[in-house]
């Protein structure tokens, strides 16, 4: 599943409750891509799901240029996604003032696999990008990485 919105004052919301995103492919956001740029805003929400064995990731948010993408994760659970970053989920926020939020709350993120961070890669890029990540209540453990932190 693809979210993205392009242009000025685009605005796409997605919300996905008691679903599951299982055996996906793609180079990027194998289970969900939440892309936004030039000033749009993309929202996705994901409610008592299952994101599992997924190659590409679980879920990956890109925010560039301006505006705001936006991910919120309750109570589900990230398992056996694998990526080149961010096995579990990615977070990046990649130029100019762009904003990238990641909130997850009662979530399990575990056994996923990536190059760089196997859990969670949350990454601002140059300017004033922002990627902002919270956790409440959530697990983020047993994810494997081959670079830098596996959490």
């Amino acid at each position: 599943m693809s979210n993205r919105a392009v242009y000025d004052g685009a605005s796409v919301q997605v919300t996905i409750t008691s679903g599951t995103l299982s055996g996906n492919s793609a180079i990027f956001g194998g289970g969900v891509a939440n892309v936004f740029h030039y000033g749009a805003n993309a929202a996705l929400t994901i409610i008592n799901s299952t994101v599992s064995d997924n190659k590409g990731g679980g879920v990956s948010t890109v925010a560039s240029y301006s505006g705001a993408s936006t991910v919120t994760i309750t109570n589900s659970t990230f398992s056996r996604n694998s990526a080149d970053s961010g096995g579990g989920v990615s977070n990046l926020a990649v130029f100019g003032e762009s904003t990238a939020i990641l909130t997850l709350t009662n979530s399990t993120l575990s056994g996923n696999s990536a190059i760089f961070a196997g859990g969670i890669y949350n990454w601002t890029g140059p300017g004033k990008s922002s990627a902002v990540l919270t956790l409440a209540h959530s697990l983020v453990s047993g994810n494997t990485a081959t670079w830098a932190t596996a959490a």
